[in-house]
């Protein structure tokens, strides 16, 4: 049988009053306050190290693609847009905005359109040779690119500074 509703006993859910779910928001939202900026540096630093193991990488393709195409092949460096290309794919690659570019290579290899240049690698496994600086904070990272080896190094100068 079915009991009218004025008979039923009170029900106690044990839910939370707004005045605790606003607390606990209020709460949440202090400590999101001071731990975001605890993060700042960690986050710069591991954008930096990305974007210079992605140009490293970058710049090894490259290199291996001349030696297996007998082909020149090129790496250029838009330092403006943030961004590079490599000869044999035609999507550029995008870097941080936040990290700092530099680039360093032959004066006939800078790009007159833009703020770039290229890095060339010869069928020999050989280069133009260059250097990319990277760099946010006090952190700074170099690619260099040795022009009669064509090897790839990625060095902390940061480090060298500091000594």
């Amino acid at each position: 049988m079915i009991r009218p509703a004025s008979r039923l006993p009170p029900r106690n859910d044990g839910g939370f009053t707004l005045l605790e779910k606003m607390v606990v928001l209020v709460v949440a939202a202090l400590i999101a306050a001071v731990a975001v900026p605890t993060f700042q540096p960690a986050i710069g630093a591991m954008q930096l190290r990305a974007d210079t193991q992605d140009i490293a990488s970058g710049l090894r393709h490259a290199r291996g693609a001349a030696l297996a195409s007998g082909k020149e092949q090129t790496f250029y460096l838009d330092v403006g847009k943030h961004s590079y290309r490599l000869s044999d794919r035609k999507k550029p690659y995008r870097l941080h905005d936040s990290v700092q570019l530099d680039l360093f290579t032959a004066e006939q290899e800078m790009s007159e359109e833009s703020q770039g240049g290229y890095i060339r690698f010869y069928p020999d496994g050989s280069a133009t040779g260059g250097r990319v600086t990277l760099k946010s904070g006090a952190r700074t990272l170099v690619v260099d690119v040795n022009w009669l080896t064509g090897v790839i190094a990625v060095r902390d100068q940061s480090e060298q500074a500091d000594s």
